[in-house]
């Protein structure tokens, strides 16, 4: 079935006239598909005609119009066009095939930090506490910009060759995105009123909470804090499967849910002294006693860091200018030559 009507608004770059719309796959050459975690499966691409590199991922429109997705995904593309930040995956333009929704990313050559973790089996402190810090800068931009309780799984993070990190929550999710194979952290299925949810560590107290009582939990920075704690708290152990981030051993969700429900976290796990006293602030109870995202950068040992948060060129944005027209036909003309086109899910 073709799916040729526009389902969704224009880039703002193309709105303001600043650059043209960039309505086919044949403009960008493809050079290596790439594993974005949870946001799912994307592509390295170079534009054909200016040779600038970015990374696209591919939604489906008869999934997104089947799964009833138009006006979420609108407003998260919305949303995300907002959001300048290096700690962020950013979102720099959008078209639409008769087919598809093709997503354009900045250019990304690394990996999930859960593949890094893994991968390292141990971070030194000062490497975890970089990475730490940049998802604590990235998580309080877009708490600046109305969003909370940010999924900051080590699947739903880049790090680049750089170790510069890179959160890719933007709750775009159809097919294709990458599961969680951390052994250490329990994700257990239970049924609250007749809806099923996922429990794991990074469910906080207040979703718990709001599950039994089948009310919404508010938005609050301080579900974040707790996001965060636990992220820290997976950094600085690593996902050995001898390490159970709780005290007490979990058999059923009931296990599960107490254990979230009084923190009962095994900080001793944790041998670095500031991160203990870090993961010990945040992971408590009762939120209101939890260390803000301010309050955890204003600790001396992480501005001595120098993490800084640079400020981003709109330029990057415009991918084909104002005079694309003549610019584009002619790159689709030369990389239809080539027979190369984008493949990807998002």
């Amino acid at each position: 079935m073709e799916q040729s009507a526009k389902l969704f608004e224009l880039s703002p770059t193309v709105k303001r006239g600043e650059d043209t719309e960039c309505n086919t796959k044949t403009f960008y050459q493809e050079k290596e598909a790439l594993n974005l975690g949870r946001l799912g499966e994307g592509t390295s691409v170079i534009h054909s005609k200016t040779k600038k590199a970015y990374t696209i991922t591919t939604l489906e429109k008869k999934l997104i119009i089947e799964n009833k997705l138009k006006e979420r995904i609108q407003n998260i593309m919305t949303t995300m066009y907002k959001v300048h930040s290096p700690f962020i995956f950013r979102l720099l333009n959008h078209f639409e095939t008769n087919e598809s929704l093709m997503l354009i990313f900045e250019p990304f050559k690394g990996q999930t930090l859960e593949n890094f973790i893994f991968n390292h089996k141990k971070l030194d402190e000062f490497l975890a506490l970089k990475i730490f810090i940049q998802v604590c800068i990235g998580v309080r931009k877009l708490n600046k910009i109305g969003l909370f309780n940010v999924s900051v799984y080590p699947n739903n993070i880049l790090i680049d060759e750089g170790n510069v990190v890179k959160i890719t929550d933007y709750g775009i999710k159809i097919s294709g995105g990458k599961t969680t194979k951390n052994p250490m952290r329990f994700t257990l299925s239970a049924n609250f009123g007749g809806k099923n949810k996922n429990i794991d560590a990074y469910t906080t107290p207040e979703q718990l909470i709001s599950y039994k009582s089948h009310k919404k939990v508010k938005p609050d920075p301080k579900l974040d804090s707790w996001n965060l704690g636990v992220l820290l708290f997976e950094i600085c152990i690593g996902f050995e499967k001898t390490k159970k981030i709780f005290k007490e051993t979990i058999n059923n969700v009931d296990d599960l849910a107490k254990n979230i429900l009084n923190a009962n976290f095994n900080f001793s796990l944790i041998e670095n002294k500031f991160c203990q006293k870090i993961i010990k602030g945040v992971l408590k109870a009762d939120p209101g006693k939890r260390l803000s995202i301010d309050q955890i950068l204003e600790f001396e040992e992480l501005k001595n860091l120098a993490i800084d948060e640079i400020e981003i060129d709109p330029k990057d944005c415009i991918i084909n200018g104002a005079d694309g027209d003549e610019n584009n036909e002619d790159a689709g003309e030369e990389n239809n030559e080539e027979g190369e086109e984008v493949e990807g899910e998002g």
